[in-house]
Parts: C-alpha cells; structure tokens; sequence
C-alpha cells in the first residue's frame, strides 16, 4: 500500500493537508493562510480546525483579530502525528517535486507508481 493511500484512509483530504502544513511550522498559520493553501472555504477549514483543537491535537492563539492554529506538542499523539502526516503526505509531495525534474525513461517504475499516488493525494485534497 502506497504512503499517498494509507494517508487517504486516515484522514479526510481537508484535515490531511491541514495536518501537512501545520506540521511543517512552528509558528502556526491562521485561518485565512489555510484557506488560501487549500481553496477551501473558511466554514469547512474552521469545522476542521475546532475539531482538531477541541480534541488537544492543535493548539490556537489570539494575535489581533487573527486566531493562530498550531500543533499541539503537548497531544499524547503528537511526534506519531507529525510522523506519519511526513511519512505520507509530507513525503509524496516532495517526491513529486524532486523526481518531475528527470525524464520519465531515468525514472524507475516504483518512483513512477509514488508519483501518480502523490498527484491523486493532491488532486483529492483540492476538490
């Protein structure tokens, strides 16, 4: 089973590519950065997001009117989290980027196969 799949069937396309950029900084984003990120709109980001903090796997903070979210380091869950979100979704995107620099005949069929799997993942995060 591919990285790109098993994270498809843990997480809903919304919370998987939250979870992705959440994990890649310290500092947070708010909500209007995720929105832009994703094309999503605000009601199902928020929906998301409250879910995820009322559950203590992110953290949020005030900063003028903007609410910051994070995750929260202090989640029983939290180095797995970040792990497996790496692991899956984290990883198949930058296999995408670093592999379409070659041509496809340099290319062995396994990468050829993570690429596909990581162009779907994407394609499923942005409907």
């Amino acid at each position: 089973m591919s990285p790109a799949r098993i994270a498809s069937t843990l997480f809903p396309a919304a919370r998987l590519a939250m979870l992705r950029w959440l994990s890649d900084t310290e500092d947070g984003l708010h909500l209007r950065e995720l929105e832009r990120r994703s094309s999503l709109n605000k009601h199902g980001l928020s929906r998301e997001l409250h879910a995820l903090r009322n559950a203590g796997i992110l953290m949020s903070r005030e900063l003028g009117n903007q609410v910051i979210y994070r995750l929260n380091p202090e989640c029983p869950i939290y180095d797995a989290l970040r792990s497996i979100v790496r692991k899956t979704a984290g990883l198949a995107g930058g296999c995408v980027k670093r592999l379409s620099r070659w041509p496809a005949a340099s290319i062995s069929p396994t990468s050829m196969e993570i690429m596909r799997e990581a162009r779907r993942a994407r394609t499923a995060m942005s409907i």
